[in-house]
């Protein structure tokens, strides 16, 4: 008596586990599961973007008789997902994703299971752009300024970075455009003895696509040396008057200016030993 109460007990268990087992089946079925659910298109927020930026995909879905779908994309052969994508009230499977880290021109796929009809987006362009950096001078005393100048192109298709886009660099600041040279232009200063290599963008953006994805192609080295005052106090300390005069004729009046005061010196006494003519000739030789 009391095992046939048991097994009662626990057949009708049983029974209402296997009853809830299949209501839950059935609204996943109804209200869940990714059936045969039809993409027709898709479309994204910007045909043109950089590597690696955040891309949104919309999909229209043809039969619209569940709440999400399973889909997968395919960027030309690298796959990403599945992605459990709910659909929106308007019908549309929504997808924020990244753009791949490689530029190119891609074809894009969009599965889902069960589908007879997927989605295919070509000509999506993953843009990256290279910056190359001039200084100016690339020896400056230090204290003073050198000009760092800037210009940029898209890897795809070339195209020019101009008026109106933003060139952040690492120790010069956000450059400005010039239009007489067509390049973006900034300064730098450092006020001791260093050597300093612009090799880092802290920011870009090119204003026509909004590309934010760029690096220094080509970078620019500039040495801040010794003031002139500190180069005559040791000369001074060291009692070498006459090398620390050659020093700041040479390396701060420039070598031009230094060569013209040694033909100076030369040409007095030229003048008075041999004439003008010979004068003349030490000037044509100097």
């Amino acid at each position: 008596m009391y095992l046939d109460k048991r097994w009662k007990l626990i057949s009708y268990s049983c029974l209402l586990f296997s009853l809830l087992m299949a209501l839950v089946v059935a609204s996943s079925t109804v209200y869940g599961f990714p059936g045969n659910e039809n993409i027709t298109a898709s479309t994204v927020n910007d045909t043109r973007i950089g590597q690696g930026d955040a891309i949104t995909w919309t999909m229209p879905i043809l039969n619209n008789a569940t709440n999400w779908l399973n889909i997968t994309v395919i960027y030309n052969s690298t796959s990403y997902g599945p992605y459990n994508v709910t659909i929106t009230p308007a019908g549309n499977a929504v997808i924020n994703h990244i753009a791949p880290a490689t530029y190119g021109n891609y074809t894009v796929y969009f599965t889902t299971v069960g589908a007879t009809q997927n989605a295919t987006y070509t000509g999506l362009l993953v843009d990256h752009y290279l910056i190359d950096l001039t200084a100016l001078y690339s020896e400056v005393e230090a204290g003073l300024y050198t000009r760092i100048s800037a210009v940029g192109e898209s890897v795809l298709d070339g195209h020019q970075v101009t008026f109106g886009d933003t060139v952040n660099v690492l120790n010069v600041g956000v450059m400005l455009w010039e239009d007489m040279s067509s390049t973006f232009y900034g300064t730098s200063l450092s006020a001791t003895p260093v050597t300093r290599v612009f090799n880092t963008l802290t920011s870009f953006n090119e204003a026509t696509y909004g590309i934010t994805s760029a690096e220094i192609n080509t970078t620019a080295t500039v040495t801040w040396t010794t003031g002139i005052m500190d180069i005559w106090q040791n000369e001074l300390v060291n009692g070498n008057w006459v090398g620390g005069l050659f020093d700041i004729m040479f390396v701060e009046i420039t070598q031009i200016g230094g060569w013209s005061l040694l033909m100076a010196i030369f040409s007095i006494g030229v003048y008075n030993y041999s004439g003008p003519y010979a004068m003349f000739g030490i000037w044509i030789l100097g």
